[in-house]
């Protein structure tokens, strides 16, 4: 036997689950700094007055109970598992990053005979998934070509996975005159991940020299139905304990002036087994850290010291019935609950007068990675509270220097379609 090792496991894994409570391999991973995850064992133990002592036989097994805390630094990928099970829906969209203008608006191609040249119509794009995709740069290069050509039949796709761009035309002679063409100097191929170095001759379809990366838009949204649910896996060196059926109950994020943006992550599952730990592939993204944070209360930016907020689904845990030791689905029991806090220095009396006049204000946080996703486009994650009421702020002294206000508040919606707090992400995901 061998000795266990945190610093060998220490890693969540995340799979969704399709049927409440039916576990699935993990596909997402993120690093922890805490895990509390645990099940319970209850014993039922015979109310018999007979005899002084107890028999073994007078015991048996009663209810399962498991779930925990796990704790982690969040990064600028990784955690989106967490929003979407513990607010209730996330929808994903690229953001249009891709600009054509005066400088590489041109495509240098023929079909056998003289240069043609197609000339995409300038704009900010995203790039698509082919030319079915309205509005998209596939869309806009395949426009061209045909305008440029119209008899051929042509394609123009990226793929998510390989992150390339291939241009093809069915049948005939087919050639990209990236080297020889005429507007060589404005073309679109470093746009698109061609290099220009070389024409691509000989075939009917190209690929990409290069990879080239979108950037995807991901909103966060409460609902009132949670997701079906999530298998989580602990790994504890090469062993892992894996918990079925997880719900996540709570969530609460962390910033302090110094620190990372902290994540903890209350769950509460169905069973637990132990098992071999499931192969990670972890994140890369950058950390969030206290000096990519910006926050603004009531369109004003404040210098905070630190924010936290919790948000708690209120779900009802403990759903048993005659003939299973195990609960059955978690289900909301409560009104979902939003709490937080934030501290500044005490400047004047503005924030203790909306305090008093219970007035509504919003509270925005934005992280903005220092890592690019590409030139000019930057990682970032923006949580807004966009009706939040003060439940105090009272200055207090505690000390000779600059007085600090703590302002505890609590987040409201305005209507079914504007809840609580929403969260939205910028990153390289295509999808979650």
């Amino acid at each position: 036997m061998a000795l266990k090792l945190g610093y060998k496991g220490a890693v969540l894994g995340l799979g969704e689950e399709t049927t409440w409570g039916v576990a699935v391999t993990p596909t997402k991973f993120i690093e922890l700094t805490a895990d509390s995850l645990n099940v319970e064992e209850e014993r039922l133990h015979t109310g018999s007055i007979p005899k002084i002592y107890m028999d073994d036989d007078e015991v048996s097994q009663s209810n399962i109970t498991a779930g925990g805390e796990v704790e982690f630094e969040m990064r600028y990928e990784g955690m989106e598992y967490i929003f979407k099970h513990a607010m209730g829906s996330v929808s994903t969209s690229e953001t249009a990053s891709f600009t054509v203008d005066a400088t590489n608006n041109k495509l240098d191609f023929n079909i056998g005979g003289s240069e043609l040249t197609a000339t995409i119509t300038l704009g900010t794009y995203p790039i698509g998934t082919n030319q079915a995709t309205s509005g998209s740069l596939c869309k806009a290069i395949y426009d061209a070509i045909v305008a440029a050509e119209p008899t051929g039949t042509y394609t123009v796709s990226y793929s998510t996975t390989t992150k390339k761009v291939t241009i093809t035309r069915s049948s005939g002679t087919f050639n990209l005159l990236w080297y020889s063409g005429t507007n060589h100097s404005t073309s679109i191929g470093s746009l698109i991940g061609f290099s220009l170095s070389a024409d691509d001759t000989g075939s009917l379809s190209y690929e990409s020299d290069n990879t080239i990366q979108p950037v995807y838009t991901h909103t966060f949204t409460l609902t009132d139905e949670l997701p079906t649910g999530l298998t989580a896996e602990v790994n504890l060196d090469t062993t892992a304990k894996t918990v079925s059926g997880c719900k996540i109950n709570t969530l609460a994020l962390t910033i302090e002036q110094g620190g990372f943006l902290k994540a903890t992550v209350g769950l509460v599952g169905k069973d637990m087994t132990m098992g071999t730990a499931t192969a990670s592939v972890l994140p890369t993204a950058q950390l969030v850290t206290f000096s990519h944070g910006t926050i603004t209360y009531n369109s004003t930016t404040k210098y905070v010291k630190t924010a936290s907020f919790t948000h708690n689904n209120n779900l009802k845990i403990d759903r048993r019935f005659i003939g299973s030791r195990l609960i059955y689905e978690p289900k909301r029991s409560a009104k979902i609950e939003v709490t937080g806090t934030f501290t500044i220095d005490f400047e004047d009396t503005a924030e203790y007068t909306d305090f008093r006049n219970a007035t509504s204000r919003e509270l925005v946080l934005v992280f903005t990675s220092t890592n690019t996703i590409k030139s000019g486009v930057y990682y970032t994650i923006t949580i807004t509270f966009p009706i939040i009421k003060l439940t105090s702020g009272v200055p207090m002294v505690k000390d000779a220097g600059p007085i600090e206000l703590e302002l505890p508040f609590k987040a409201y919606a305005t209507d079914s379609s504007t809840r609580e707090f929403n969260v939205v992400i910028n990153n390289t995901l295509s999808s979650i």
